[in-house]
């Protein structure tokens, strides 16, 4: 099956072109797409040529996967029809079989979307780590029963292992084997009436309100660092890390719409020190930001250090550079945003509600929790975080502060 790289978009007679690159056969061949995007001068027009080149890659991702698995239907549909024994796959060993499923690229059933690199990687890491050891060593697809899948989800809960990762590699698991029922003859999906451990509602490490107002007040006195930057825009906003990563100049619209448009993400190949362009989370992750005060403030300050840093490296301030990157164009990674901010963290001996050190991921908890708090309305913080439904907003991001809780109870005894 083709392995595509993600690819990229080049000026190519007076339009932006896409590039793609993919294995085959142990051979990378090259594609191109025109678009119909000019690219008259600069950066102008890259932003919407990224995106046909995105929605381009997905359109081949799940054209090779439909060309594969009607294929293997084929095989099989002319095996049964030769009278030859079907299944030969299924004698393979579990470990071998659940790594070439992974590796294959396959479309997200709960997306639609072709698998993220990253969550590629993952799932290796729950075969390799989890799913294989918790087996009999050797056991072939086949050879897998009810019984070996319920003593791995016992195995793995005595290792100590989380609910969430143990649910995580149960369900994988599932998958593997439903696919070995649809594509490769076998008869019944051991993980049928087996269920995995539901994770319990995990304490949110939020800062409470009061402290988050605080925070604010300090970060927009300190030097605008990468981490200080980031954090102040977390804080305004809730964005992701990799989307804060992949926010580019041009998406900051001040006159027009006077929003923050979120269009892309930086994603990180965990384990090979990769990281790329990818789309959002999910298609509430598109979404435009109204800027406020503190929001224009802290993109204005990170602006002028770019500006800065432009005009020190003599080069042109454009609309396809990196916020929080860097003057060659490069964006700066998620985990590095982290680690920066990190650094400041620490110097500022942050703790959240769950005692523990603050991560930008917090501060979008907090950015949540303190939106809530303040009367507005689930529907528009659901919107500005980017998440498919109301109900998650409540579900995860609602962290409940003990002072508001406490504020609360004192109006209740008012009534």
């Amino acid at each position: 099956m083709r392995d595509y790289s993600s690819g990229t978009v080049r000026k190519m007679r007076g339009r932006w072109q896409c590039v793609l690159r993919y294995r085959e056969g142990g051979e990378w061949r090259t594609v191109t797409s025109m678009t119909d995007v000019p690219c008259p001068a600069g950066d102008e027009g890259r932003r919407a040529a990224e995106e046909r080149l995105r929605r381009w890659r997905d359109s081949l991702i799940v054209e090779e996967t439909a060309r594969v698995v009607a294929a293997r239907y084929e095989a099989k549909l002319s095996s049964l029809a030769s009278g030859q024994p079907t299944g030969g796959a299924l004698s393979e060993p579990f470990a071998d079989y659940a790594v070439a499923y992974v590796e294959a690229d396959h479309v997200s059933r709960r997306t639609g979307r072709p698998i993220e690199e990253s969550t590629r990687a993952q799932y290796l890491g729950l075969v390799r780590n989890c799913m294989v050891p918790a087996l009999a060593e050797g056991v072939t697809v086949a050879g897998v029963t009810p019984g070996m899948v319920e003593g791995a989800l016992v195995s793995l809960q005595s290792r100590g292992l989380s609910a969430s990762t143990v649910r995580k590699a149960f369900n994988l698991m599932s998958s593997v084997f439903a696919h070995a029922c649809s594509c490769d003859g076998l008869a019944r999906n051991p993980c049928e009436g087996l269920r995995a451990p539901s994770p319990g509602r995990p304490r949110l490490n939020s800062l409470a309100v009061a402290d988050a107002d605080r925070l604010a007040r300090e970060l927009s006195e300190m030097a605008p660092t990468r981490g200080v930057a980031a954090a102040r825009i977390v804080l305004a906003c809730g964005l992701r890390e990799g989307e804060l990563a992949g926010l580019q100049l041009g998406d900051i619209d001040r006159e027009r719409t006077g929003c923050l448009h979120v269009e892309r993400a930086i994603g990180s190949s965990k384990g090979r020190g990769r990281t790329y362009v990818k789309p959002p989370k999910s298609s509430a992750g598109t979404r435009q930001i109204p800027l406020n005060g503190e929001l224009r403030s802290a993109i204005h300050d990170a602006t002028a250090t770019l500006t800065a840093a432009c005009e020190r490296e003599g080069v042109p301030l454009s609309d396809g550079l990196y916020l929080l990157g860097h003057v060659d164009g490069t964006w700066t990674s998620p985990t590095s945003l982290g680690r920066e901010w990190a650094a400041v963290s620490r110097s500022l001996g942050l703790v959240g509600l769950a005692g523990k050190g603050v991560t930008l991921h917090d501060l979008r908890h907090t950015f949540a929790t303190c939106a809530l708090a303040r009367g507005a309305r689930v529907k528009d913080v659901q919107a500005i975080l980017g998440h498919s439904s109301a109900q998650m907003t409540l579900d995860v991001y609602a962290s409940s502060d003990p002072a508001e809780r406490a504020r609360t109870m004192g109006e209740i005894s008012r009534l």
